[in-house]
């Protein structure tokens, strides 16, 4: 009797324990954010150039992680068709508040507390960034851990890259149209500069012909030009270097004008990128409409150096992107296949076993205690 309850506490507790111990997949996803590198040796007017860079700053992560909750993920798998099952109603559940969400979705940092207690002040550690996400599904049926894994990984990367990329492209509508507004008080300070300068030139060509023996002394002058000095020198010398100014000053108009019409294409086509932006519902759509909308931008225009200009700088913020896409915005490791640990069902079972031969042998025991007394 024993040995049979025993037996039957271990087929019990081991279809029990089949039954709850789930399956699970896990995998690591990497990060990366689109950041501005500064040029110290280039014009501050002149546009900040973007690339891709591993792992997101604890700020952004802040503002990032958020996304990643429940009703983002119904809206991904409604725009991907995805019929729910029990293991993503379950995930949904999870994503729902922070407390839980860390149980799908996870960062991972550089640097741990035990690095740097390890390492200590002189390793001097620069910013802890999060390098990647450990996401991990759990499910009865290991395909739809799986799965599932794989879904939120899609989906981990569609949300930050639209974030990132939407925020780059606001960041550059702004800039170039603020620079727009810049290079056009540059033209009208030059172009009012220009004005007054050759009134000045006029006034000096009547000076030179009513005073003409100015000329001749003009020789033996030596004055400064700095703090107003230079209108001590002869009508003629005033002339020479007013003139110059002029050919200067327009100089600076040409190149004004170019780089506004230059600001002008680039921030047309970023704000078209925004409704782009706004309208594509995923990553591959969005680079491809971009890059789509450059060559259709920049080639209707003058085929000039203005428009070759403009679409390289718009190029280099397309393969930025598509760097971070498709470089920093993966799985790097998994998801694994699902598994679960077959020594939890051996240790039920085990358990099982034990409390069914003892709740037998405690049976047995009561049983003759009460025959016993029964005879007695």
């Amino acid at each position: 009797m024993i040995g049979a309850g025993a037996l039957a506490g271990a087929v019990i507790a081991g279809a029990a324990a089949t039954w709850f111990v789930k399956y699970q997949s896990e995998g690591i996803y990497s990060l990366g954010i689109v950041t501005a590198v500064e040029n110290r040796a280039a014009p501050s007017q002149f546009p900040k150039l973007y690339q891709f860079s591993k792992g997101i700053g604890i700020q952004d992560l802040k503002t990032e992680y958020p996304r990643l909750d429940s009703e983002h993920f119904r809206q991904y798998m409604d725009r991907r068709h995805v019929e729910q099952n029990r293991t993503l109603v379950r995930t949904l559940a999870l994503l729902e508040s922070t407390q839980s969400r860390s149980e799908v979705v996870s960062p991972l940092y550089g640097s741990t507390r035990e690095d740097l207690r390890e390492l200590g002040e002189q390793s001097k550690p620069a910013e802890n960034l999060a390098i990647a996400l450990h996401i991990s599904l759990a499910s009865r049926s290991p395909a739809e851990a799986t799965s599932a894994a794989n879904l939120v990984g899609e989906f981990v990367g569609e949300t930050l890259f639209a974030s990132q990329a939407a925020r780059l492209i606001t960041k550059r509508l702004e800039q170039y149209e603020n620079q727009q507004l810049g290079y056009e008080n540059e033209l009208i300070k030059a172009r009012f500069t220009i004005d007054t300068t050759k009134d000045k030139i006029t006034a000096l060509q009547t000076v030179r012909r009513e005073f003409p023996d100015a000329i001749g002394n003009a020789t033996r002058q030596v004055v400064s030009i700095a703090d107003g000095g230079a209108r001590y020198l002869s009508p003629g010398a005033q002339l020479v270097g007013m003139e110059s100014t002029v050919a200067d000053l327009r100089q600076e108009i040409a190149v004004n004008e170019r780089a506004q019409n230059v600001a002008r294409m680039l921030a047309g086509y970023y704000g078209k990128a925004r409704q782009i932006a706004h309208e594509s519902p995923s990553s591959s759509d969005l680079l491809g409409a971009l890059e789509k909308s450059i060559d259709t931008l920049f080639v209707s225009q003058a085929p000039d150096s203005e428009a070759r200009e403009a679409r390289n700088d718009a190029l280099l913020d397309l393969y930025a992107l598509r760097a971070l896409r498709e470089q920093g915005l993966r799985f790097v490791s998994g998801p694994t296949d699902a598994w679960r640990d077959s020594s939890r069902i051996w240790k039920f079972a085990l358990a099982g076993a034990a409390l069914g031969a003892l709740l037998v042998a405690l049976s047995v025991l009561l049983l003759r205690a009460t025959r016993d007394t029964t005879l007695e």
